[in-house]
């Protein structure tokens, strides 16, 4: 939270009839025409401040996220509050049932070398914390949980964390990876398809007990 000098008789005066706009920004025009093209890791040109800040599954997009954290403290009102969810990489196991060469444990950490590699890490998560109070944020609170790699879990909830969090990967493993591997790390495309559907495959191992740290 932003730190607020102002007293409560205000900010319950400003609750009532308010409407809240939401601001949706993207890089590309792909997104409902209600979202804003922009680059936020440029100037910030919004003439208003915000209530509220949210960011998701945006690691590896900045080269600097202290920069982006000051850039959101500034554009909050007195009080506003902004939100980071991520996820930790590389993948975790605590019970011994991921071998040392497993695939996906290979590619979370190749992953980490080629955006290491063009200044975007996605090891900063752990991070966002110490950032946001360096940044003057007051009250930052951090909670922590695990995201299955696979639906291994026999927990319901983690079941199907694990579920969506497979089925995402299986979806979406050439998008998140071939530029990284072709063009940071000098893959040849022929070598990170075979391996993309590896990584694949192996999500379907239900016998492993691996996770993020999100």
């Amino acid at each position: 939270m932003r730190e607020s000098k102002i007293d409560w008789t205000s900010v319950l005066g400003q609750a009532f009839g308010r409407w809240i706009m939401v601001v949706g920004v993207d890089l590309s025009p792909i997104q409902p025409d209600f979202f804003e093209v922009d680059d936020i890791e440029k100037a910030w040109t919004w003439s208003e401040p915000f209530d509220f800040i949210f960011f998701r599954n945006m690691i590896g997009s900045f080269t600097s996220w202290p920069d982006m954290i000051a850039k959101a403290y500034e554009n909050l009102e007195s009080g506003g509050y902004l939100e980071l969810q991520d996820n930790m990489f590389p993948l975790k196991c605590q019970d011994g049932t991921m071998p040392d060469d497993f695939i996906p444990f290979k590619w979370s950490k190749l992953l980490i070398e080629g955006t290491d590699n063009i200044g975007r890490s996605i090891t900063v998560a752990a991070s966002f914390k110490k950032m946001l109070e360096d940044a003057g944020f007051v009250d930052v609170e951090e909670r922590r949980a695990i995201w299955p790699f696979n639906p291994w879990p026999k927990d319901k909830k983690l079941n199907e964390t694990g579920a969506w969090s497979q089925a995402s990967t299986l979806m979406g493993v050439e998008g998140i990876s071939m530029a990284l591997l072709t063009r940071v790390l000098g893959w040849s495309s022929e070598e990170a398809t075979v391996f993309c559907a590896e990584v694949r495959s192996a999500h379907k191992k239900i016998g492993v007990h691996a996770y993020y740290d999100v």
